[in-house]
């Protein structure tokens, strides 16, 4: 990211067990992925559960937004 290592004072990523997200008809449309998925504070959420799809697709493309979102904050983006 271009970011001088000793002006980093923490990473933390977490990991953890979930259940398969159960899609339901209208959860794109009416916002409701789109708004649970937004970052809380300094928490950024890069899952397939961000868009109710349990594919590989959407993960990578939630991890890259949530990177995105990440660099923007480190005044990187």
């Amino acid at each position: 990211m271009g970011i001088d290592p000793s002006t980093i004072t923490e990473i933390r990523l977490s990991r953890w067990g979930h259940a398969i997200p159960a899609a339901q008809k209208g959860l794109i449309a009416d916002g409701t992925l789109e708004r649970a998925s937004k970052p809380f504070g300094r928490i950024f959420f890069g899952q397939q559960d961000n868009w109710a799809s349990p594919c590989f697709e959407s993960s990578v493309q939630c991890a890259q937004a949530a990177a995105d979102q990440a660099r923007k904050l480190a005044g990187r983006g």
